[in-house]
């Protein structure tokens, strides 16, 4: 028997468009550079990007969510910023995968 838990988070697309349209000229000229740049720092040194440009689904459920950038200080670089939105992609699957298993009780053996 399978069985099959979906959650979803609409602002990826978002994040790569607003990346892509609206950040490209200020921080990179292509988007292949974005990994070379969050690994050209150790960390984000406290900058934290969220990604709600249409709310926040679960488990919060905040429809009035706006994307945020914080933690910005004199010495933030592009790359900082970079990383913190690359890292606030991964923090957002793991927060979808914990809810499904704590909502489901159901151990997760793939992801897709």
């Amino acid at each position: 028997v399978h069985q099959a838990i979906e959650e979803g988070n609409c602002c990826f697309g978002t994040i790569d468009t607003w990346l892509l349209f609206k950040l490209t000229k200020e921080l990179f000229s292509d988007v292949t550079e974005t990994s070379d740049m969050a690994y050209s720092v150790s960390d984000s040194d406290g900058v934290c990007f969220v990604p709600s440009f249409s709310g926040l689904q679960a488990p919060l459920n905040d429809p009035r969510a706006c994307a945020s950038l914080m933690g910005l200080k004199p010495s933030t670089t592009k790359s900082h910023l970079v990383r913190a939105i690359l890292e606030s992609v991964a923090f957002r699957n793991k927060q979808l995968y914990e809810t499904m298993l704590r909502e489901t009780h159901i151990p997760i053996t793939q992801i897709r």
